[in-house]
């Protein structure tokens, strides 16, 4: 059996050498340990150490401090990300997910992530999944890479037991942090852990090494039912990743349900639970024709607009928020990861669907930009006569969710244009042009 070191090795050697690594450095056993397997056949210049502190314990800042001394000791640059918990969905999801959008936040294009996950945490993992009911998918539990933000997620000691990762800690004479919060099984893992894994492990040894087993062949029945569906799956999908009602009503439930389950993964989405997906078919797929029906799910919902299902992320409402753009040779930043508007001399020669021909604001009148419009209707250049805002967007197909988030360029009191829709008449000329990159 190789040793850690040549395992992890062996691992890195897949990846172009000039990779950067962000590694998750909590400064337990886990992350200690693969943070020094990491220093040993890694550039140091070419790994960051980043800490996600939580606030969660009192020992917090305290924490940090001994990881970025830790950090600096191994030769390696620290990061520490101080974050929000929401607690809606309960503290471990949230406390994941503040961390996870940390990490993401921190991973350049062909970044690497590495977190220290272990054999008995795919097992706790595969339970927690279990519990919840989950299919091959979930049962899956964790897989050894796959792609995260703009880079890659590496879990390369999925292989390795805690008792292993110990041994090697205690033999290389390292320090690492005890988060007492660990033995609390009023949390559903630490409960998984201590109450039932270990009795397991107790009268079954290989009990962590048969799970992982396990969920290994559950990632390969759920790539090969991938790769069956993926004929009927291509045709039912829209360049715009929404999905065809029309031609999931075309298949029985059990195949129309995992066409959704596919297409959900692929969005990164939290998988619904069966009586979910049986809301999403009959509320959300087959509601009215009127209707205007939605499903949230986890950080997302699902909407439906001309017979087509939609995955959004949750937005912010973004109505109330307006801003004063006094210095037009500068973008304008939009709210909510909206993106930017530019006014910029027109050049018909770069003309393309996304730039707006507009006239330059007199010197008496304020450029200001907001979502909620001052009018309801207005008159669009080349239309002719005026049109209420609701029929226009019917007419040009924008789905309800995204009318209240087109932003709206006014110069003083009258509307110009609808970014990336429209000009309307008082807006009418060639010497600027509206971009708005989203």
């Amino acid at each position: 059996m190789p040793t850690l070191p040549q395992a992890l090795t062996r691992q890195l050697s897949e990846l172009n050498p000039q990779t950067q690594i962000l590694v998750g450095y909590s400064g337990g056993l886990d992350s200690q340990v693969l943070l020094h397997l990491l220093c040993q056949c890694w550039p140091l210049s070419q790994i960051t150490a980043l800490h996600v502190h939580h606030g969660l314990n009192p020992l917090a800042d305290q924490w940090l401090l001994q990881c970025q001394g830790w950090a600096q000791a191994y030769g390696v640059q620290f990061i520490a990300e101080r974050v929000f918990v929401n607690r809606d969905e309960g503290i471990e999801q949230g406390a994941r997910a503040a961390r996870y959008q940390a990490f993401a936040e921190h991973l350049g294009p062909d970044h690497l992530l590495l977190t220290a996950h272990h054999q008995n945490d795919q097992a706790e993992t595969f339970l927690l999944a279990m519990k919840r009911g989950s299919g091959p998918r979930g049962l899956s539990a964790m897989p050894r890479l796959q792609s995260f933000s703009c880079g890659a997620h590496l879990r390369p000691l999925l292989s390795v037991t805690r008792q292993q990762l110990e041994a090697y800690a205690k033999a290389q004479q390292l320090d690492w942090l005890e988060d007492d919060s660990n033995d609390d099984c009023h949390y559903d893992r630490n409960f998984i852990r201590h109450r039932v894994l270990k009795p397991l492990a107790a009268r079954w040894p290989s009990v962590y090494d048969t799970i992982s087993r396990s969920a290994a062949l559950c990632a390969q029945q759920e790539q090969a039912l991938q790769l069956l569906l993926q004929p009927l799956y291509a045709p039912l999908l829209h360049q715009d990743g929404s999905l065809c009602i029309e031609g999931l009503a075309k298949h029985p439930e059990v195949i129309r349900t995992q066409l959704l389950r596919l297409w959900l993964s692929e969005r990164a989405a939290q998988q619904p639970s069966l009586a979910q997906f049986d809301k999403i078919w009959q509320e959300i797929a087959c509601a009215r024709v009127d209707a205007n029906p939605q499903l949230k799910i986890g950080q997302g919902q699902i909407r439906r607009y001309q017979q087509r299902l939609y995955w959004l992320a949750l937005q912010q409402d973004v109505s109330e928020w307006s801003a004063l753009w006094s210095n037009l040779s500068a973008s304008c930043v939009l709210p909510d990861a909206l993106g930017t508007l530019s006014l910029e001399k027109w050049q018909p020669e770069v003309s393309t669907k996304s730039l707006l021909s507009v006239r330059a604001p007199l010197a008496h009148e304020s450029v200001t930009v907001c979502f909620a419009p001052k009018e309801m209707h207005i008159r669009p250049l080349g239309r002719g006569g005026s049109r209420h805002l609701k029929k226009l967007y019917q007419e040009y197909g924008i789905p309800s969710w995204q009318r209240p988030r087109m932003p709206l360029l006014y110069f003083g009191e009258t509307l110009i244009a609808i970014a990336g829709l429209l000009v309307t008449e008082a807006g009418a000329g060639d010497e600027l042009q509206l971009n708005w990159q989203r």
